[in-house]
């Protein structure tokens, strides 16, 4: 994803992107004024939301959301685990603190990072460990014991795992550094696109049971379990997949393994090409780690949030980049490379 910076150091692309990720309806959020957090009167939409922070706003969202502006927290469809590294707040340098504080203690972290949580640096001197839900909750929902024991041992701030605490949004400056912060893989590198697996909701919480009032799904796609993805109405794509993808596809099958970038490569351009999600299902079952309820997600998300949205899917150098000849062909041929 290429990003570009909007009003007063915001990167409007990476904020709109996390947003996207959220369950709407309406939020609660907060903002910042001169120096200090305040809530905002009335929950907002999406819309409402990307509105204030393209005029400049910092705000942050609850991790909770209700479909009635005068409810304030129903469902959570997100936790956010937040660490700060006290250590890391007069260094210069606040990222390469914050890598290096993580990066030694990674079997520590283990249990979080199992998760495969979104890891986002604030900014400063802190990392926001966010876990998405397959299903979701009722705000009130505990989380478990052991995870309380966990995180508390960790150093991590339990109040920030509450469902009506706010989070700033990605992509919108920190109000003491300016940095808009950095997308962080699970060995804590630098990425630039937001990359979500969700868990089950019983993972985390206490006791969850199904949710009384209807929960209104973001989007419908009917067509994709049953037919192809049409890209227009007068044609389809032609099914054929550049001769790059189709190396990926062979390394999925002969290895069991794939790098996280080379899937979603093969995701995005099979549903960009016209196949269907139990055809993309069955390629994807040659992974070890093969979960059939999590690659439906994913296939759909990468519908929903990218191909329906007419973007191109992601591109040969991409993967290569972010791979960085993990668990990927090591003589995957880019269009363009020499001969």
């Amino acid at each position: 994803m290429i990003s570009r910076a909007g009003s007063r150091g915001v990167n409007i692309d990476v904020a709109r992107e996390f947003l996207d990720s959220l369950t709407w309806g309406f939020r609660r959020y907060n903002y910042w004024a001169g120096n200090t957090w305040l809530t905002g009167k009335l929950p907002v939409s999406k819309d409402d939301a990307l509105k204030l922070i393209g005029s400049g706003d910092i705000i942050g969202v609850w991790q909770c959301y209700s479909f009635n502006v005068d409810e304030d927290c129903v469902f959570r469809d997100a936790v956010v685990f937040e660490v700060d590294i006290y250590e890391c707040e007069d260094v210069d340098d606040k990222l390469e603190c914050v890598v290096e504080w993580a990066r030694s203690r990674a079997s520590e972290l283990r249990p979080i990072l199992n998760l495969m949580p979104v890891i986002w640096w604030n900014g400063n001197k802190s990392l926001y460990f966010i876990n998405y839900l397959l299903e979701p909750v009722v705000a009130e929902a505990r989380l478990r014991k052991a995870w309380e024991r966990t995180l508390d041992r960790l150093g991590f701030d339990m109040a920030v795992t509450e469902a009506k605490h706010a989070f700033r949004v990605p992509g919108t400056p920190h109000p003491k550094t300016g940095s808009t912060g950095k997308f962080l893989s699970l060995d804590f590198s630098v990425i630039n696109k937001l990359i979500i697996s969700r868990i089950p909701a019983r993972v985390l919480f206490e006791d969850v049971k199904p949710v009384s009032t209807a929960v209104k799904p973001r989007v419908t796609i009917n067509m994709l379990s049953a037919s192809r993805v049409r890209r227009n109405e007068n044609h389809e794509k032609p099914r054929e997949l550049p001769a790059w993808v189709r190396q990926l596809i062979d390394y999925l099958r002969e290895n069991g393994e794939l790098c996280h970038f080379g899937r979603l490569a093969i995701a995005e351009w099979m549903l960009f090409r016209g196949y269907s999600e139990d055809e993309i299902v069955e390629v994807f079952k040659h992974a070890h780690d093969f979960n059939e309820n999590r690659t439906r997600y994913h296939i759909r998300y990468a519908y929903e949030h990218w191909i329906s949205q007419g973007r191109k899917p992601i591109a040969c150098e991409t993967v290569r980049e972010e791979c960085g000849n993990h668990d990927m062909p090591k003589d995957l041929t880019c269009p363009g490379d020499s001969p």
